[in-house]
């Protein structure tokens, strides 16, 4: 399963993803943390059906990260 870093910019509500960890944020990006892009397509399915067009804050982008994660996490063990 190939791996990619996610990246967070909530003044311009926009996810991000690089090859390599940069952290600073020194283009407004914050590192999120490790995602699959299936996992990354799930994630913007969802982050939509719960805000639509409204803001989305950093605390409440990493909330719904953290629940996929473990969703997903759940599912890979299920099919082990």
């Amino acid at each position: 399963m190939k791996y990619i870093y996610l990246y967070y910019n909530e003044e311009l509500q926009k996810i991000g993803r690089r090859r390599d960890v940069i952290t600073g944020a020194k283009d407004g990006f914050e590192y999120i943390g490790t995602i699959t892009e299936v996992e990354r397509e799930l994630l913007i399915e969802i982050l939509f059906d719960v805000f639509g067009d409204e803001h989305i804050s950093l605390k409440n982008f990493l909330r719904i990260y953290g629940d996929l994660k473990t969703f997903c996490n759940k599912i890979k063990q299920i099919v082990e």
